[in-house]
């Protein structure tokens, strides 16, 4: 875990230098929590604010703006992680790939609002995902993003070392 951190706060740094804020404030600071819930700011970050991720399986969890709501009005910035589902964050063939690129579009325009930043996929090493399989799903999944939120920051999802 210790080896991923510097590549999470490298990734982060460089979504902020690169990506000015449009439209809402986005958080200075390269830490954060994996999933906001109330008071984060005070009982986790000692009254300081930074990233907050959300993740969630666009084909079994249904669309709740409201957490995104609450995080980004007590002050966090939200990366809006993004998996197909639990037991397999990114589908393997081309047709549930399109399928999950759909529900990633509809995911994003439900939560434009309150965020822009997306990660796609998690840890898919583990899950019979190859580079190319992942950079097809990747480019359809953006695409659909970028078609409702044009503004959006669409990065890879979070590699393990590759060791299973």
């Amino acid at each position: 875990m210790r080896r991923l951190c510097p590549f999470m706060a490298c990734t982060l740094a460089a979504m902020l230098s690169a990506f000015p804020a449009r439209g809402r404030a986005e958080s200075k600071q390269v830490f954060g929590i994996h999933s906001w819930d109330w008071g984060a700011h005070i009982d986790v970050m000692s009254n300081r604010t930074g990233w907050c991720v959300e993740a969630n399986a666009t084909a079994t969890d249904s669309v709740d703006v409201n957490r995104h709501k609450w995080a980004s009005g007590e002050g966090f910035t939200v990366l809006q992680r993004l998996d197909w589902k639990w037991e397999q964050t990114i589908p393997l063939t081309a047709a549930e790939q399109d399928e999950f690129a759909v529900q990633c579009g509809n995911w994003a325009n439900a939560v434009k609002r309150y965020t822009r930043h997306y990660s796609i996929g998690n840890e898919v090493e583990f899950f019979d995902v190859t580079a190319p399989i992942y950079a097809d799903c990747f480019r359809k999944v953006r695409a659909a993003i970028k078609a409702v939120q044009p503004e959006a920051v669409v990065i890879i999802g979070h590699m393990n070392s590759g060791q299973r």
